[in-house]
């Protein structure tokens, strides 16, 4: 800590969209969720603080179907902060590592997900400042 402010810890480099290093934390994956929701055929429907922390829509084929989803930085914070799964049907993390996740959740995998999406990566402006 230099001078009463603390230095920030950035994750790997992933110049992504906009998104210059990979999330460390949850809220990083939320904003990246939020950046590429529509690209995983889904959309927000609702945000909360509560669980599960959101309400997404997916196209099913016959209509948009409503799933309950947790945002986790690991896959494995889901069975450490003690979520039911019963309530949620999806966990969107970064890294997925929980070997024996049950059965009726599905994880996504953001780390997985971008490798295969479009991208559009920073790359410094032509106009002047």
């Amino acid at each position: 800590m230099r001078n009463g402010r603390k230095k920030s810890v950035v994750g790997d480099p992933i110049n992504f969209r906009g998104m210059a290093h990979a999330p460390t934390n949850e809220t990083g994956v939320v904003a990246l969720f939020a950046m590429v929701a529509r690209d995983l055929g889904m959309y927000i429907q609702e945000i909360r603080a509560d669980f599960p922390d959101c309400i997404v829509r997916r196209d099913n084929g016959r209509g948009w179907e409503e799933l309950a989803a947790e945002f986790e930085w690991d896959s494995t914070s889901f069975r450490e902060h003690g979520h039911d799964p019963a309530q949620c049907d999806l966990i969107i993390c970064w890294h997925h590592h929980w070997r024996d996740c049950p059965a009726g959740i599905e994880v996504v995998c953001l780390a997985e997900e971008i490798r295969r999406l479009s991208n559009t990566p920073i790359t410094r402006s032509d106009r002047p400042f």
